[in-house]
Order: structure tokens, then C-alpha cells, then sequence
């Protein structure tokens, strides 16, 4: 399957291919991001868990978190 992935941090969209039934983690395994480092919304713009299981052609937005002191 298709999904679209926003890259907040990069401003840019592209196509990754999928499983069919994948999620989120396997999502951010693929593009080899810390999924401690981002927080995930879908095409909603609901945030989602790494369990989430991802829709044929859905759109992600991967957000990078931002922390200090």
C-alpha cells in the first residue's frame, strides 16, 4: 500500500510503499526515525500511537519533538 509522509522538520511529502496492515512503527522503521524523537498525526490531524494502523493512501505527518531546559 501508499501512504503519504509529511516531514514536518524537512517540509517535504513523499510516497512510502507499505504492508498492508502496517503501523506506525513500522512506518518510522522504515525511514529509520526514533519514534521517541517524533509525534504522528493522521490524515485528521488526530495524533496517533505507534500502534496505529496506517490506511491505503492515508497521509501521515511526522512531527519532530522539540525539548530542553
Amino acid at each position: 500500500m501508499k501512504v503519504k509522509v509529511y516531514l514536518e522538520q524537512k517540509d517535504k511529502e513523499e510516497i512510502v510503499n507499505l504492508d498492508n496492515n502496517s503501523n506506525i512503527k513500522s512506518l518510522l522503521e522504515k525511514l529509520k526515525i526514533n519514534s521517541g524523537t517524533v509525534i504522528t498525526a493522521n490524515s485528521n490531524n488526530e495524533l496517533v500511537t505507534d500502534n496505529y494502523v496506517i490506511k491505503n493512501n492515508e497521509r501521515i505527518k511526522i512531527i519532530p519533538v522539540i525539548s530542553g531546559g
